[in-house]
């Protein structure tokens, strides 16, 4: 049926969508009780395909802003599950780090009303961290150490007016 020029056909992309987050904020989980967790700075890249039996349904609930809304969705997944990684595992277990992503942001993406896409490509890329966040980090090692050493110390006295 003729829909008229004041009616304008939206087109979804039949192919996959690639989005980029650039400096993507998060806070990792605190190793142990003497450290906290790290603000840093992540890139991640992603892939996702539209369903295609789903078009319609995506077309009724978010028509234009779906994009908007998947990219909204992976940030808030990412970030809240970024909060259980320990600094040390983003570049120790990145393998297991990227894995953990995914499948939370396909988990987010899953929650109605569900975004109507599924996740393909997953990578996350280039991990910055801030001069302030590398000086304490350092500081925080440092100290450690300085406790260790001091904890020797003492238990080599006690050694020696035992012996």
């Amino acid at each position: 049926h003729i829909l008229g020029p004041s009616h304008v056909f939206l087109k979804y992309q039949a192919d996959s969508h690639h989005e980029h987050l650039e400096k993507l904020s998060v806070f990792s989980d605190g190793a142990s009780n003497e450290s906290i967790g790290l603000e840093f700075f992540i890139n991640v890249d992603f892939t996702y395909l539209l369903k295609f039996e789903e078009i319609g349904t995506l077309h009724e609930e978010l028509a234009s802003s779906y994009q908007d809304v998947i990219l909204a969705r992976t940030t808030d997944a990412i970030r809240n599950e970024a909060i259980f990684v320990t600094f040390d595992d983003y570049f120790q277990k990145r393998k297991e780090v990227e894995k953990r992503f995914r499948t939370a942001v396909q988990v987010r993406w899953d929650v109605n009303p569900p975004v109507h896409a599924t996740l393909d490509q997953f990578h996350v890329g280039r991990i910055a961290i801030p001069g302030s966040v590398a000086e304490r980090q350092l500081q925080s090692k440092v100290q450690n150490e300085r406790n260790d050493k001091e904890k020797f110390l003492q238990q080599a006295n006690v050694e020696r007016e035992l012996t």
